[in-house]
């Protein structure tokens, strides 16, 4: 009965920390276009740490609860789960998934750059005997953020984000005002999103506690699944309206947000404690770059197949089965 209710309780805890995330981003993109701020600018700041703010908070809050073995575990699962599962079941809706933008010279090096970063840090803690991601790499994953963001920001108006002719002969309209519930949605969310993500951090605890299971094989499993929902959500409605190359950034901005800000934020926090789980040396790292192949080698042709998609599901469904010695 116990594990029923804590089983429930984490469904909760979950649904209430996405749909905060929701109404907390909604709000701020409001805020933002009050503010002035482009459009773009928005986009890879707000929309793109929206979908992974779930995540962020999550491990934030497992630190503070001393679990932070939850961090690497959720953020390897989450990252796993983002090419094999969301892409899989994206691909699913469509015959094929078209890009029509070069990924290789765009997203992408940043993504494999980023992936190769994350493997440094946790096969070079593991070699000294620490198994911790100490304060220097937690700095060194976030000036890669800080460099991503620099680099989208500064092309995105080289290449013309904005559209320099739009407007002319119009008359400029005042800013409009503010809605009063703007701020009340914010504070809503933000709350929200606390108590969410506390809930999940309780609950996977004693859930692993119960069927004494390591917390952050859950985390890279059930946690991962959860906060991996918002991606998932955005992917299937871009899918559905052919906006693949939406898709496509999707996955490799939340997979990018996580590895530089999702182990950078809290490993500044843990104080170079950052625990560095056995079973990420074991199975998640050797499967994430397995998953980090295999999408290169499918994203040659620009594209992934439903047969492709298939198979990226088959995979899934063995590093789960791998997870829990199933398999």
């Amino acid at each position: 009965m116990d594990l029923l209710l804590l089983t429930l309780g984490l469904i909760i805890s979950l649904y209430i920390l996405i749909k905060s995330s929701d109404v907390f981003i909604g709000s701020a993109e409001e805020l933002g276009k009050w503010l002035s701020i482009p459009p773009f600018v928005i986009g890879v700041t707000i929309v793109a740490l929206g979908t992974s703010l779930p995540e962020l908070i999550t491990s934030l809050i497992a630190v503070y609860q001393n679990s932070s073995e939850i961090v690497l575990g959720g953020v390897i699962g989450s990252n796993i789960a983002n090419i094999l599962l969301i892409l899989g079941v994206a691909s699913l809706f469509t015959n094929n998934m078209n890009i029509s933008w070069n990924i290789f010279y765009s997203d992408l090096p940043i993504f494999f750059v980023s992936g190769g970063m994350l493997c440094f840090v946790v096969i070079a803690g593991n070699s000294t005997g620490a198994s911790y991601v100490t304060v220097g790499e937690s700095l060194l994953l976030l000036c890669g953020y800080a460099i991503y963001l620099w680099f989208f920001i500064t092309d995105r108006q080289t290449t013309g984000g904005e559209n320099p002719t739009e407007g002319k002969g119009k008359k400029k309209k005042g800013k409009a005002s503010l809605s009063p519930k703007v701020p009340i949605f914010l504070g809503v969310g933000c709350l929200g999103i606390f108590l969410g993500a506390k809930y999940t951090v309780e609950c996977v605890i004693k859930i692993s506690e119960i069927l004494e299971i390591a917390k952050d094989i859950i985390a890279s499993s059930a946690v991962a699944i959860g906060t991996s929902l918002p991606e998932l959500m955005v992917s299937i409605a871009a899918v559905r309206k052919k906006q693949f190359d939406i898709a496509f950034g999707n996955v490799a901005g939340s997979n990018v947000f996580n590895i530089f800000a999702v182990i950078g934020i809290p490993g500044l926090f843990a104080g170079g404690k950052l625990i560095v789980p056995a079973s990420v040396l074991a199975l998640g790292l050797p499967y994430l770059i397995f998953s980090y192949i295999l999408f290169l080698v499918i994203m040659m042709d620009n594209k992934i197949t439903r047969m492709e998609g298939a198979v990226l599901l088959l995979c899934y469904a063995l590093f789960m089965g791998k997870l829990f010695n199933v398999m």
